[in-house]
């Protein structure tokens, strides 16, 4: 795991070297906790452009797997943030083949496949994880690349006559015209105000992307290009949603296949465990007594002959602590355990780190506990497996099951009519009521959706209506709204799952979990977010997934081989801290201060009446509201560390 930047000086003279020598040394030192081991730059001696990395050392720590690293042929120079999963198959495929290796490390094993297969076919080939940047020498060809879920993180944007690029925003802020320019995007803002993060294509910044997931973007050295809008040249070479009608069509189980299907799917998740276990350096995982991170560590457990090492985090309050359900497992499975609690105070300590780490607004409520747990996991493993994407890629999620069968039955009525019904008990129920139960806000909130797409929209999201919230907003379409990532055939529950892949899944739980652990130099691997398990879970009936109420049922099954039912046989909590609680006490003077400002600069983005007005309901105990307070103060204080 690692962090890149790079430059290409479409403004400048071609022989302008050393001032993009500088200015790629302060890129990447922006991003060093991304990769502490070592630092490299290169430039291009015939045009202006040059690739920074930082390297976190996972496999093969031998200085052969430097970056940037050259193609044994001398066409190719790669920054490349990841891991290659299947690169020893490749590595001996492309041996056959007559290709010969200096080293150990996956870097060199993609370089060859390139240079072998060509980009398009090699992308298809390998499965991992990664953000890429490669030049092509011969072609003055400047190849991004994301992976296909979207698992590390990809911008690109203009700073004066510079097109940059950097696994963080971060690396930017070094650039001096970035600094100088830079403005928010006040269309992006109001999706993060409505998603409580800023989904893809966009960023926060005028004339900034984020590369989405399965995507590539290619620039041939063109001063022309200045200025482009880069998104309309962003190109899909992994589209979800073809993929999934593939496996639909070619899926082999039927409903009485349950049985065949555990042991294709016991199958296909060892190996993409047994893939993630690769590494030269200390290994262990993230257990939060869940059923995914529980069936990743079993599978660890059985493939290792120590103990692995398991870390989990819990709260002083026991409606929210999972800790205890974390430990019992990790006692029957044998693993080296260790556990660690988060109070209000560890919140205080962390609200401004948060602003740094997360260098784009983004509200995750667990953002916290996150990081704290792989703070702490840091101080015993550098790599850590998690359970992240089974819930996207098994219809874990209540929205899959329960808010869907909602949906199908208010659907049958006519939105006229329910438009007039939610307007009737928005003022006639109490407040009181409304606020205690969430249920019952939610439901009002949903109830005139328009349809299933806005329903959808409006139960991932907090502010359904953020455009009127922030001043000057415009309603801005994310890739699900877009025809051409459709998904043909799909139910509403499936329409669910599908649309959590495309912007849930890499745009707010990778964003989570790819800034908190390395901000700790720790690289996290997720073995449900394997493309043969996403092929696997799409090629299984609904049935196998959604059963008794209940989402993940044959994840469930394919558990009990391995764990206890009783263990793990629980509704699902999700990592959710006491928020509220948090709001309420310790941090209310601050919130409060912070909405009562009226020379407040983050104020003047907003109608503050309604944020004023959400943070009553908040402190009336409103889940909804709570949430609403949290995005507003997140993002104050991402304002506070990177706009002044």
């Amino acid at each position: 795991m690692c962090g890149l930047a790079g430059v290409m000086a479409l403004g400048r003279a071609a022989s302008d070297h050393h001032d993009l020598t500088s200015l790629l040394e302060a890129m990447s030192g922006k991003i060093q906790h991304r990769g502490p081991d070592s630092s490299g730059v290169w430039q291009d001696h015939n045009v202006p452009l040059a690739l920074g990395h930082r390297r976190l050392s996972i496999v093969d720590l031998s200085e052969l797997g430097h970056q940037p690293m050259a193609s044994a042929d001398g066409r190719y120079m790669i920054a490349y943030n990841g891991e290659i999963y299947n690169f020893l198959s490749l590595r001996r495929t492309l041996e056959d083949a007559g290709h010969r290796f200096k080293g150990h490390s996956d870097t060199e094993v993609l370089l060859a496949a390139i240079s072998h297969w060509g980009i398009n076919t090699a992308l298809q080939k390998i499965n991992g994880m990664f953000a890429i940047a490669l030049w092509d020498v011969q072609a003055k060809e400047l190849h991004l690349i994301r992976d296909r879920f979207g698992k590390k993180p990809l911008y690109v944007g203009w700073a004066g006559g510079d097109f940059i690029f950097a696994s963080e925003l971060k690396a930017f802020s070094a650039h001096p015209e970035f600094s100088k320019t830079k403005s928010i995007n006040k269309n992006a803002l109001a999706q993060f105000m409505r998603f409580s993060y800023v989904p893809a294509p966009y960023s926060i910044f005028d004339n900034v992307w984020t590369l989405p997931a399965g995507h590539r973007l290619t620039l041939k050295y063109d001063a022309q290009l200045y200025g482009a809008d880069l998104q309309k040249m962003f190109e899909v070479y992994f589209h979800a949603g073809q993929v999934i009608e593939e496996c639909r069509q070619h899926g082999s189980f039927l409903e009485d296949d349950i049985e065949i299907a555990l042991q294709d799917l016991d199958a296909v998740m060892n190996k993409a465990v047994e893939r993630r276990m690769i590494s030269d350096v200390p290994l262990g995982a993230f257990l939060s007594g869940g059923i995914d991170s529980t069936l990743v560590v079993a599978m660890m457990q059985e493939q290792s002959s120590a103990p692995i090492k398991t870390f989990s985090i819990g709260f002083h309050e026991p409606a929210y602590n999972e800790a205890e359900h974390a430990k019992a497992i990790a006692m029957h499975l044998g693993t080296d355990h260790h556990e660690f609690y988060v109070g209000s105070d560890d919140v205080k300590d962390c609200l401004n780190l948060m602003a740094d780490m997360y260098d784009e607004p983004f509200a995750d409520a667990s953002q916290i506990p996150t990081y704290m747990v792989a703070k702490a996991a840091r101080e015993h493993v550098t790599v850590v497996l998690t359970g992240d994407g089974g819930d996207e890629m098994f219809a874990g999620y209540k929205r899959h099951y329960d808010a869907a069968a909602v949906w199908r039955k208010m659907r049958l009525l006519p939105r006229p009519l329910r438009q007039v019904m939610a307007k009737i008990l928005r003022v006639t129920l109490p407040s009181a009521l409304k606020n205690k139960h969430g249920r019952i806000n939610r439901l009002l909130e949903v109830m005139d959706s328009e349809d299933t797409l806005d329903f959808y929209n409006r139960i991932a999201g907090q502010w359904h209506d953020a455009e009127n919230l922030v001043r000057g907003a415009s309603y801005v379409p994310r890739l699900l709204d877009k025809t051409q990532y459709a998904c043909n055939g799909l139910n509403t529950d499936e329409s669910f799952v599908y649309w959590d892949v495309l912007s849930h899944l890499p745009d707010r739980m990778m964003v989570k979990v790819d800034r908190a652990t390395m901000a700790c130099a720790m690289e996290s691997r997720a073995p449900f977010m394997d493309v043969n398990v996403f092929k696997q879970a799409w090629a299984m009936p609904l049935s196998y997934k959604v059963r008794g109420g209940q989402g993940k049922y044959i994840v469930r099954r394919l558990l009990e081989k391995y764990v206890p039912k009783a263990l793990f046989d629980r509704p699902k909590q999700g990592f959710t801290p006491p928020l509220n609680t948090w709001l309420c006490t310790d941090l209310r003077d601050w919130v409060e201060g912070l909405i009562a400002d009226q020379h407040s600069a983050v104020n003047t983005y907003f109608d503050m009446p309604r944020i004023a007005a959400a943070w009553q309901r908040c402190l009336q105990g409103s889940e909804a509201d709570t949430l609403r307070i949290w995005n507003y103060m997140m993002f104050a204080l991402w304002y506070k560390r990177w706009m002044r």
